[in-house]
C-alpha cells in the first residue's frame, strides 16, 4: 500500500470519507513515476485513471483552435488530475505531461468502482465532492458571463 490514507484525506474527491474508506482506497493504489517531459496521457485518449502527485510537477494543456498549445495549469505535490475519466470512463479532456521527475499515486477506475460497490457510502461522498466542484465552477462562470462586454473590451 504505497498511499498513506491520511494524505488521501486532503484530496477533495475523498475529503468526506472515513478512515476505513480511505484505507481501502490506499490499498488499491499503485505508484507510477515519470521522467521530465514524459507524456502521461494525451487529450482525447481513453482514460480511466486518477493520478495524485506525490512529488514533481505536471502540466495540463490543450491545443486551441489556432493549433497553439494552451497551458491550463501546472500541478504540484498534493494535486490530482484525471478524475473525470476515473468517474465516467470517458476520454481525457487535456494532455498531461511531467515537467520534472514526478512520482504519482495511481487509482484505476475498475478497482475504484468495485470498491464503491463494496462500500456504497463512498459513492455519496464522491457525489458531494463533485457537487461542490460543479457549484464552484458554476459560480465562476456566472461572474464571467455577467460582465458587461464593453467593460471587457475596455
Amino acid at each position: 500500500m504505497p498511499a498513506e490514507p491520511r494524505m488521501l484525506k486532503t484530496i477533495p474527491l475523498f475529503i468526506g470519507m472515513d478512515d476505513d474508506e480511505l484505507a481501502a482506497i490506499a490499498n488499491i493504489m499503485d505508484e507510477q513515476h515519470f521522467r521530465p517531459g514524459q507524456i502521461i496521457f494525451k487529450a482525447e485518449q481513453l482514460g480511466g485513471t486518477l493520478y495524485i502527485i506525490q512529488a514533481g510537477q505536471v502540466e495540463l494543456s490543450i491545443i486551441d483552435d489556432d493549433g497553439e498549445k494552451l497551458v491550463l495549469e501546472v500541478l504540484e505535490s498534493g494535486d490530482f488530475f484525471g478524475e473525470l475519466s476515473l468517474l465516467d470512463g470517458g476520454t481525457r479532456s487535456a494532455t498531461a505531461a511531467s515537467v520534472q521527475r514526478t512520482s504519482t499515486l495511481v487509482l484505476n477506475r475498475h478497482e475504484f468502482l468495485d470498491l464503491m460497490l463494496q462500500k456504497p457510502h463512498m459513492a455519496q461522498d464522491v457525489m458531494v465532492a463533485l457537487a461542490k466542484r460543479v457549484r464552484r465552477t458554476d459560480n465562476l462562470l456566472r461572474r464571467r458571463v455577467s460582465r458587461d462586454p464593453n467593460e471587457v473590451i475596455d
